[in-house]
């Protein structure tokens, strides 16, 4: 068993990023699985040096905007509010609303600036998570066989990761090529996030 003294954080987007991010700097001991984000940064700041373990679905730091990469996907809220530790990171947004390619790479620069990297177990899904009275300590349990100890853990995991397809009449039988938005095809389609969709020229699409 992998033993980690005091944290554990499960989701590695913007709540996972800014509770790892204060306990990275501050004397705190917690684990975190990627939402209220002001609410666990705060109970963070009173926490007292953290060693800490991010388990993150993904492949990378980011969130939806790691998983959501469809043509001109953006934050409709102004990116001076939405993204985080921006004096921190000495970082002017580049437009008021940012599109995921711009949060997504701001995401990872925290991520390095911090040395998340060294403490996020990526590409890595929690199976298990259960308290052992004995030892005062949550048992984490992954896809991947791991089996970690942890004093807290935070749970950071966020819901829009998860493509839902719709639910119509014929969509099991359809025979044409077929992707859910937030698993852009751009092999198929071309092009990237800027637009270029050239795969597509002479065809008909319909976005459900």
């Amino acid at each position: 068993m992998k033993s980690f003294k005091n944290v554990g954080i499960i989701g590695a987007g913007s709540m996972g990023i800014g509770i790892a991010q204060i306990a990275s700097t501050s004397n705190c001991n917690v684990f975190i699985f990627d939402q209220n984000k002001s609410a666990c940064q705060q109970a963070l700041k009173k926490l007292e040096k953290v060693l800490i373990r991010l388990i993150e679905k993904g492949g990378d730091f980011g969130g939806t905007w790691y998983w959501n990469r469809y043509p001109g996907a953006a934050c409709d809220t102004e990116a001076y509010i939405y993204l985080p530790l921006l004096e921190e990171l000495d970082y002017v947004p580049s437009q008021k609303y940012a599109h995921a390619p711009e949060i997504l790479s701001h995401s990872q620069n925290i991520a390095k600036k911090y040395n998340l990297y060294e403490n996020a177990c990526l590409e890595t899904e929690v199976t298990a998570l259960n308290w052992d009275e004995n030892a005062s300590r949550w048992i984490i349990q992954t896809n991947r066989k791991d089996k970690f100890r942890a004093r807290f853990v935070i749970m950071s995991n966020g819901p829009l990761h998860r493509p839902k397809l719709p639910g119509i009449q014929g969509i099991n039988s359809f025979q044409g090529h077929t992707f859910h938005t937030s698993r852009w095809d751009y092999r198929y389609t071309g092009g990237d996030s800027n637009g270029g969709l050239n795969g597509l020229k002479n065809k008909r699409v319909a976005i459900i």
